[in-house]
């Protein structure tokens, strides 16, 4: 380790405190945050596609088709909406009605039905236009709606199975919010993207967070957190290979959670070998799961004027957290720990 690195480590001891096998990472009074954190960059001709909708909505999920895992697909094409309810159950055997709604605080528009049955249905209040609720009598097809709404509006989607949560899939990666084992419904809410604010009341990030560390692949095993000044990146990659050369498999699993949401979730998969499996099981949580083989893999996200919590593990133990451009390691925890855990703490 070099002075250089050692001094970080150092510092950031000194400045980080420790609660139970935590580590909190404060922001560090120091003259160079006058570099402020950058509000989020709005194009000069925001559409539906670059600037008004949060990234993680858009595309056509990928892996969606008739005899999918049950549950509901949702996305947006640029131009309009798209809903899709799949049922892994055989032909003709009948089942749960899938149910649900859709409601704007604009109006739905130009509503069509895509391959639906005899049992299907959906209807459109009037003279309101502001809710659409449909029903759905799967069996291995493919239902589904599109609709216009603006991009400008919040969109909320409501949808149960049998009067249970059922799974939905948002956007093309896709990002997947998990039925929940209770009575109810899903549901998932489109927040049209607005700028950050370049300071936050509650203060800014700190420093060892700050700024890019590349790239880097083929390094050990660890999981990198920086803010680029537009939103925080994590990635995960290590070194490992087998005897016939090609990298080895190690999963990193973890979450990461804020407290106050998450905007534009987005998947980084840069090797075709590699799998990342992405939930949202709140507006404050992502949990995720990433194959890696060396290559370099993980998300981007925003968040609002709020503090970050990552943990995470490889193969079942503690990984090594890297922060910032440095990078800065993060100190492992003692045993019987089985992930690390960092707290990214806005200053008082």
């Amino acid at each position: 380790m070099g002075n250089r690195q050692g001094k970080a480590l150092t510092t950031l001891a000194a400045t980080a405190a420790m609660v139970g096998s935590t580590l909190v990472v404060p922001a560090l009074a120091t003259s160079a945050q006058a570099t402020t954190e950058a509000s989020s960059p709005q194009p000069r001709a925001a559409t539906c596609s670059s600037g008004l909708l949060p990234a993680e909505v858009l595309g056509r999920p990928t892996g969606l088709k008739a005899g999918a895992p049950t549950g509901i697909w949702f996305w947006h094409d640029g131009s309009r909406y798209h809903l899709r309810a799949t049922d892994d159950r055989a032909p003709g055997t009948g089942g749960k009605a899938i149910r649900g709604s859709i409601t704007s605080t604009g109006k739905i528009n130009s509503v069509r039905g895509v391959k639906l049955e005899g049992n299907d249905s959906f209807a459109v209040s009037r003279p309101s236009r502001k809710k659409m609720t449909f029903r759905f009598a799967n069996s291995a097809r493919l239902d589904g709606l599109t609709f216009k709404a603006s991009c400008r509006k919040a969109v909320t989607l409501k949808a149960s199975i049998g009067g249970n949560p059922i799974q939905i899939s948002v956007g093309k990666d896709p990002l997947v919010l998990p039925a929940e084992n209770r009575t109810g419904a899903s549901s998932y809410e489109v927040v049209p993207t607005t700028p950050l604010p370049a300071g936050c009341p509650n203060g800014r990030l700190p420093e060892t967070v700050l700024g890019s560390n590349g790239e880097v692949r083929n390094r050990p095993a660890s999981a990198r957190l920086w803010h680029d000044g537009s939103g925080f990146q994590f990635r995960v990659t290590h070194d490992e290979h087998q005897p016939n050369g090609r990298g080895a498999q190690k999963t990193f699993r973890g979450s990461i959670t804020t407290t106050t949401r998450f905007f534009d979730v987005r998947l980084v998969k840069l090797e075709p070998n590699d799998q990342l499996f992405v939930r949202r099981p709140a507006p404050n949580k992502i949990t995720f799961e990433l194959r890696n083989y060396t290559g370099v893999d993980g998300l981007r996200f925003r968040t609002g004027c709020g503090d970050i919590t990552l943990n995470v593990s490889v193969d079942g133990a503690p990984a090594q957290i890297q922060l910032g451009k440095t990078p800065t390691d993060v100190p492992l925890p003692a045993p019987p720990a089985t992930e690390s855990s960092v707290v990214i703490a806005r200053s008082a």
